[in-house]
């Protein structure tokens, strides 16, 4: 593995983008991430075959505080990774979350 180069899953090149709505006790939050490896991550004197790819997502996410110290959220994503082999894939997240603070 080439030193000099990013590499690895937290070195990746991104936008992120989000929308925290809040009324109350309730929060709401749309977001995305579009990865910008594909242009940005790429030696083209190593290789001129750009290995192209990238990784992007939209999600929401859901929040509900209880006033109390406790407080849960759900949230929801769609993933979607295109690849220059001609493969392509799709991910689904669901999460579900329970918080208590003291």
């Amino acid at each position: 593995m080439d030193d000099s180069r990013n590499n690895g899953e937290f070195s990746t090149q991104e936008i992120r983008a989000y929308l925290p709505l809040t009324l109350g006790n309730h929060s709401v939050t749309p977001y995305t991430r579009i990865g910008l490896d594909r242009w940005s991550n790429w030696d083209w004197q190593d290789d001129i075959e750009c290995e192209g790819h990238d990784f992007n997502r939209v999600g929401l996410f859901y929040g509900y505080d209880f006033q109390n110290g406790l407080s849960v959220s759900l949230e929801y994503a769609f993933e979607w990774q295109d690849h220059d082999e001609g493969d392509s894939d799709k991910f689904h997240y669901a999460g579900v979350g329970v918080n208590y603070s003291f």
